[in-house]
């Protein structure tokens, strides 16, 4: 495994430890989504830090890489493991309590589609406004 010294300047640089958790912080650029971002990537286009310390350390790798830590900006390559996409969104969806709209996602407010878990009002206002766009 590689330690945050044997990581080039230009990364070290931009990260920061989490002594508390372990974490190595992303403190460079962040994706809308919260996760680390780099420029320079392959062909000079932008990649997600921590699956370039991952490569880094591990080698190539297929699939998705989920964060052990549940934090986005970590790229401890220790946090991450390599899954499948869905195992990683089935994973995802299944910490959340409540649904994008804050409502809860339990009881009878939940239902089921494709295996992941949904919120029967935000449903029930899609539909509502589809079926109005129709008329």
């Amino acid at each position: 495994m590689i330690t945050l010294f044997e990581l080039p300047e230009r990364l070290r640089s931009k990260i920061a430890l989490a002594w508390n958790t372990g974490c190595w912080l992303w403190t460079g650029c962040l994706t809308r989504k919260g996760y680390g971002s780099l420029s320079g990537g392959r062909k000079g286009k932008t990649a997600l830090a921590h699956r370039f310390v991952f490569q880094l350390a591990n080698g190539p790798f297929t699939g998705s890489l989920d964060h052990a830590c549940d934090n986005k900006r970590c790229v401890n390559p220790e946090h991450l493991r390599v899954m499948s996409s869905g195992d990683n969104t089935r994973r995802h969806y299944a910490k959340q309590t409540h649904c994008a709209n804050g409502h809860p996602l339990s009881g009878k407010n939940l239902y089921f589609e494709n295996r992941l878990r949904k919120c029967k009002i935000c449903h029930a206002l899609y539909v509502r406004r589809w079926r109005a766009k129709k008329r």
